[in-house]
């Protein structure tokens, strides 16, 4: 049971998000403009995903084969616009394309993302694992606050709470969980089992690193330098020269001590020529994913239970003076009742843990919406070029939206958006970067 609401925790992160119809390719339709015409990749389709032994390069293969052979584009050149997932397909297509026909990547005025997850999705970094270890470490924190708050109320039995209150009934809310995740479709359920690459294997190309975004994207090198992190204190033998006499002598110095560091650095796949743009979300708010009305709801149900969690813990800390319901587990129960209040109250802060960032859209965090410009090498005090020509005023080398989260800077709504792509692709065409 407790695995089905770690799995409805992590569900906040794609619920309300877009749907493909066509999972073999997610190309919408040519838009001609006067800026210059331009396709969009679409994102993952959270509602509709079932398991698949199906990956992103083939993906990426269909798409090249369905833009190369579009008639009504009738051979005219184009950019590639990814949104979400969409980023780092549109990123492979420009290298993937320039390898299977350098003529029709001629064509190619440019690439942009919009809170394209170009580097993966962080919360998935390193795997299933790390989400279930922050999630599960959640859910226990909630559900044990939930039991001590119901042993609050129930003092009597206050040490079979969790054994006998719940017995009746987690059947029944089990079903409901069940029901719930089941929606959203099987592939959630073989994921937390350890679902394998064959499985889940759009899912495994979307983790940092993997090995489609590290033959079709970009690999990340890694460079080792040194740094003093403090001094040891040493005994050292001196000798000096009194009248041709030697004299040897002891003194303290200090001794440093260094410590070995990584940084990462980025190695684009796509030609260094190609115009890239990156289009950045930074509203952070998971919740706002959800109408403006509910959200306000969910916020004001989680500060009332905060404060009747708060409420519990108090009366179970009173509790703990009297050495019966001490035994009987009170001051463990006070404990629960103030995490679960801690929770509720920074439930955007917890929520950020498990997208791995306290930057992000809500669901992908803002490094890895963008490949930089330049890398800094700590081990040479150098800056690298990455790769420079990118389509942004910003000195950065993307364009940031604070306002807007994965959900609404959807380019095929998004108005400011629209201006913005627009403006990239311009600059590309007249070649102004």
């Amino acid at each position: 049971m407790k695995k089905r609401i770690a799995v409805l925790l992590v569900l906040t992160l794609a619920t309300g998000l877009i749907s493909a119809e066509n999972e073999t390719e997610k190309v919408g339709p040519i838009n001609k403009n006067l800026e210059g015409n331009y396709y969009i990749l679409d994102g993952f389709q959270f509602l509709s995903y079932e398991k698949s032994s199906m990956g992103l390069e083939t993906i990426v293969n269909n798409e090249i084969e369905k833009i190369k052979n579009d008639s009504i584009r009738k051979g005219e050149n184009y950019s590639i616009v990814g949104y979400s997932q969409g980023g780092v397909r549109s990123l492979a297509y420009a290298k993937m394309l320039k390898e299977k026909y350098p003529e029709e990547y001629k064509k190619l005025d440019a690439v942009i993302t919009v809170s394209g997850i170009d580097k993966g999705i962080k919360a998935l970094d390193g795997g299933f694992g790390r989400l279930k270890s922050v999630a599960n470490n959640d859910v226990d924190i909630l559900w044990g606050g939930v039991i001590s708050f119901t042993a609050s109320l129930l003092p009597a039995i206050e040490g079979l709470v969790p054994t006998i209150i719940f017995a009746n009934n987690r059947k029944e809310i089990e079903n409901w969980l069940i029901g719930l995740t089941s929606n959203v479709g099987e592939y959630i359920s073989c994921a937390w089992n350890g679902g394998t690459e064959e499985e889940l294997k759009e899912i495994y190309d979307m983790m940092p690193q993997s090995e489609f975004i590290n033959r079709n994207v970009s690999e990340t090198e890694k460079v080792y330098y040194k740094r003093i992190v403090g001094y040891n204190s040493v005994w050292v033998w001196h000798c000096t020269y009194v009248w041709f006499v030697p004299v040897w002598y002891f003194t303290v110095e200090k001794e440093p001590i260094y410590q070995t560091f990584v940084s990462y650095k980025d190695k684009p796949k796509f030609d260094e020529e190609l115009p890239v743009g990156y289009i950045v979300g930074a509203d952070s708010n998971t919740l706002g994913f959800l109408d403006e009305t509910l959200e306000d709801c969910v916020r004001i149900t989680m500060q009332s239970t905060a404060a009747l969690m708060i409420n519990a813990g108090m009366v179970h800390t009173a509790r703990s003076l009297d050495l019966i319901h001490l035994a009987l587990g009170s001051a463990g129960h006070a404990r629960n009742c103030f995490n679960a209040a801690r929770w509720l109250y920074n439930v955007d802060g917890e929520l950020n843990e498990i997208k791995g960032s306290s930057e992000n859209d809500g669901l992908v965090a803002k490094e890895s919406q963008f490949y930089p410009k330049t890398f800094y090498n700590p081990a040479t005090n150098k800056i690298e070029e990455v790769h420079s020509k990118v389509l942004s005023d910003n000195p950065n080398g993307y364009t940031e939206f604070e306002e807007y989260n994965h959900k609404n800077i959807n380019p095929e709504t998004n108005d400011k958006v629209k201006v913005e792509m627009k403006k990239m692709i311009y600059k590309a065409r007249t070649k102004q970067w």
